[in-house]
């Protein structure tokens, strides 16, 4: 490889203005030979074996290799050319002192791919070769400044290079060794070229074959040696015996062994012969200098490596993330709780398919349910939009079922039948039959007239299957018993469920009357008692049929023009006569009639839920209504037409008459369901669930807290974070430039800083993950102590995917930071990342 420099200029910026360290430098370099650089200090002797090297780039002028100007390398050029063919030894070492020497030198191999499949032969080779036998494992910074400069020679001649680099390589060294390493560089100079920068003349004159000489940046002097072969130079000191004599030609031999093979040897131990033009025949044995890719595994081996190189602050650092991210955790995760997997585990755990629900009122003084509104036109047209009526349960609440015995029956009124006091009866909720009843015998009712039971019921009645196709008596009406239904009564834990003591009794009454005291029926039950009522003729009292004004739901608007009305007259669908008794009570007058109100729309926003349970006439007869007559009749009341009594008959056994709605969660769309019921006021009236809805509501009181700490945390760990990577990267900048040097892609060392710091927050996030797992388990402990139900699911279900996506987004960041970071410093030369 020939040199060629041609009026290289160097400039420098400094407060003071532009320095010149290099001025219209001229001169060439053969493929062979040993060249010195002298000059005294500041004369622009390193500056230009930097340009030689391409550890810095030339302000002006041409560097030249093999013909080929410089300044169309690219980076990857001069990577691979220092990778290939040039070996540096540096004046202050430039070892990474933090780590050990095997490690500064294997950095060398891992890039090679002739040195890395015997890495640890050739390291123990190269290091025994400069007489440092038995130091691969201490730490740069435990040795001394002579075995520095060792180790640092032993590197550059690790990889066997074209050229060899030199500054001061002796400067750190005694005389003795001064002359070892001279003579070897001089020995290996026969076969490719060796430049060494000194200011040691007398060492020059003896080993070089051309001095170059540099003053204030001009060339002053570039001198060649010539000597016949006659002409020895001795490498002994008058004091010298034969011990350190075998000792010197030892080492000696093992350099040149080393770099040369077992070939003809040039140095003797008495004189050097110094000639032009060697006579040798050299054959080159070497594998071809390939460079090779760093895999995966030895990026993370070095990025460990320079974690490991400063233990102490990594720790540090390590455990205020963890605590930072283990605080973030925890916060997320209860604001964000998803309450829909904790009440799906319930329902799950305890094999119960069946929940009841309601609607939150708004107004808190409807008497004895107050907090919540079972039932309504609105409520069942919603839970139907998102579950299906098939999926629907109607509880008609408190009605009895007996059985006969003897001729007698026991009815739910006196004076229907006589009573026997050994006849047993119960009071059980009623629902249309659904057909994945599991069934201990018998079939699904079919018919108006036919009933099932659950076995708990049974049990109360004295019934067993044998029974099944016999009558019982629901209220006043016989019916057929045609099942019996199968439920986990009898293995349920009764000790926490059905024992109706004081501290469970309302968890008790809600199981007994959703899943145990509950009889089955057609869907014709609820037809044939809407036809029997419209045979029948009777009053029916509907919430909501009061049109007084003291209802605040209506007002009046003035007199309408039609005359007086009679009972049995035919009303149009917006007209209503009163009774005597309710216009005494309201006040309306006879020469009033007749009388137009404004009816108010009850369903609408204004009132919010707390009419769900009332029918809204406005939908049926429009905003207002007629009062067109009086009628004689004691007894309170408002008359219909036929046509609006019997729409408002039918829509008040299929929305009103039942009392509670529940919902049959026997599918995989059970999380489904749950969100959508959440997105709205419903929710499930399990006393079980309590402690879910409790701890749900106390955390959105403090929602905008938590969100304050949850930034705070984000805040911390991204500042320590950036501090830590700051300050590692001004530590680890000297390494990088040394890695330049050695021939690493700036991609490589991107690649290994980003990892060392991905690498710490792994650690981090797997030392908060797994506290944070604990401190999951103790919370949910915690509450099962405190909550006897909480024991049968864990309240505590974090949003992985939305930690997941948090701690991704965050790392992103992190990581993004610490590219920037590198990135910029990389930007340099390679020379100006080496200065610290």
């Amino acid at each position: 490889m020939i040199i060629e420099i041609s009026e290289v200029i160097k400039e420098y910026a400094s407060i003071s203005g532009k320095t010149l360290a290099l001025q219209g430098v001229s001169f060439s370099l053969p493929k062979k030979g040993f060249v010195c650089i002298s000059g005294e200090s500041g004369s622009g002797k390193t500056t230009l074996l930097n340009l030689l090297g391409g550890l810095d780039l030339p302000s002006g002028g041409e560097v030249l290799i093999d013909g080929v100007n410089t300044k169309t390398f690219t980076e990857k050029d001069w990577d691979r050319l220092r990778n290939e063919k040039l070996g540096y030894i540096f004046q202050n070492y430039a070892l990474i002192e933090e780590e050990s020497v095997f490690n500064n030198l294997r950095y060398v191999t891992d890039i090679r791919r002739d040195l890395y499949y015997e890495s640890n032969k050739r390291i123990e080779e190269a290091l025994n070769t400069v007489g440092l036998t038995g130091v691969s494992a201490k730490k740069v910074n435990e040795l001394s400044g002579g075995q520095k400069q060792r180790v640092a020679i032993a590197r550059a001649l690790l990889r066997k290079p074209e050229i060899i680099l030199a500054d001061e390589p002796t400067g750190n060294l005694d005389a003795e060794n001064s002359d070892v390493v001279f003579g070897c560089l001089r020995n290996i100079s026969y076969r490719m070229l060796v430049v060494v920068v000194t200011h040691d003349r007398d060492r020059i004159c003896k080993y070089a074959d051309r001095e170059i000489r540099l003053e204030d940046g001009k060339l002053c002097s570039d001198v060649s040696f010539v000597s016949d072969q006659s002409e020895t130079f001795s490498i002994m000191s008058d004091g010298d015996s034969a011990e350190r004599l075998s000792s010197k030609q030892e080492l000696i031999d093992r350099l040149h062994t080393y770099l040369l093979g077992d070939k003809r040897r040039i140095i003797t131990l008495g004189y050097y012969p110094k000639v032009a033009e060697a006579k040798m025949s050299i054959e080159e044995n070497k594998e071809p200098a390939e460079r090779r890719s760093i895999s995966v595994l030895e990026l993370l081996r070095n990025a460990a490596i320079g974690m490991m190189a400063s233990k102490k602050r990594s720790l540090l650092v390590a455990v205020s993330l963890s605590v930072a991210f283990l605080l973030l955790f925890c916060c997320v995760s209860v604001l964000t709780n998803d309450y829909n997997c904790a009440v799906a585990d319930y329902y799950e755990k305890t094999n119960n398919k069946t929940a009841m629900v309601a609607v939150q009122q708004s107004r808190m003084n409807r008497g004895k349910d107050s907090d919540y509104l079972y039932y309504g036109k609105q409520i069942q047209t919603f839970l139907q939009g998102i579950r299906g009526e098939t999926k629907l349960i109607m509880l008609y609440e408190g009605i009895t079922i007996s059985r006969e015995e003897d001729g007698k029956q026991y009815l739910i009124d006196d004076s229907a039948g006589e009573r026997n006091a050994d006849t047993q009866s119960c009071l059980a909720s009623m629902q249309k039959a659904c057909g994945a009843m599991s069934l201990l015998g018998g079939r699904v009712p079919s018919g108006s007239s036919e009933i099932a039971i659950t076995d708990y019921l049974a049990g109360l009645l004295g019934l067993t299957v044998d029974d099944i196709g016999r009558d019982i008596y629901v209220n006043n009406d016989r019916v057929e018993l045609v099942g019996i239904v199968d439920t986990d009564f009898e293995q349920y834990n009764p000790d926490r469920h059905i024992r109706l003591r004081d501290d469970c009794f309302e968890e008790a009454e809600y199981l007994l009357a959703i899943k145990y005291s509950t009889t089955y029926t057609a869907s014709e039950y609820t037809d044939e008692k809407i036809a029997e009522y419209k045979e029948m003729k009777r009053t029916l009292r509907i919430n909501g049929m009061n049109i007084a004004e003291s209802n605040n739901v209506y007002e009046y608007t003035g007199k309408a023009t039609k005359t007086t009305a009679t009972r049995d007259q035919q009303l149009a669908i917006n007209e209503v006569v009163v009774s005597r008794e309710y216009a005494a009570q309201n006040g309306i007058e006879e020469q009033e009639l007749p009388l137009k109100i404004r009816l108010k729309d009850i369903h609408s926003a204004v009132y919010g839920n707390t009419y769900y349970d009332t029918i809204n006439l406005m939908e049926y007869v429009g905003p207002e209504m007629i009062i067109s007559g009086i009628v004689e009749d004691d007894s309170s009341e408002v008359f219909v037409s036929e046509e609006l009594y019997g729409v408002l008959v039918e829509d008040y056994f299929r929305f009103y008459s039942p009392r509670r709605i529940g919902l049959l969660l026997d599918d995989d769309e059970t999380i489904r369901i749950l969100r959508e019921l959440e997105k709205s006021d419903v929710v499930l009236l399990d006393p079980n669930l309590k402690p879910i809805y409790k701890w749900r509501d106390m955390i959105g009181e403090m929602a905008k807290y938590g969100w304050a700490l949850v930034v705070l945390m984000l805040v911390l760990i991204i500042l320590v974070f950036m501090a830590y990577v700051l300050y590692e990267i001004r530590l680890q900048r000297k390494k990088m430039g040394i890695l330049r040097a050695q021939g690493y892609r700036k991609g490589t060392l991107m690649e290994i800083q980003v990892l060392q710091h991905v690498l710490l927050l792994a650690i981090v996030g797997v030392i908060s993950s797994i506290i944070f797992c604990g401190t999951m388990r103790l919370f949910n402990y915690e509450i099962a102590k405190g909550e006897r139900a909480a024991s049968m699911y864990d309240i505590y279900q974090p949003r992985i995917l939305l930690l997941g996506l948090l701690v991704v987004i965050t790392t992103a960041m992190l990581c993004g930071f610490a590219v920037i970071v590198v990135r910029r410093v990389l930007r340099n030369s390679t020379i100006d990342i080496m200065r610290e």
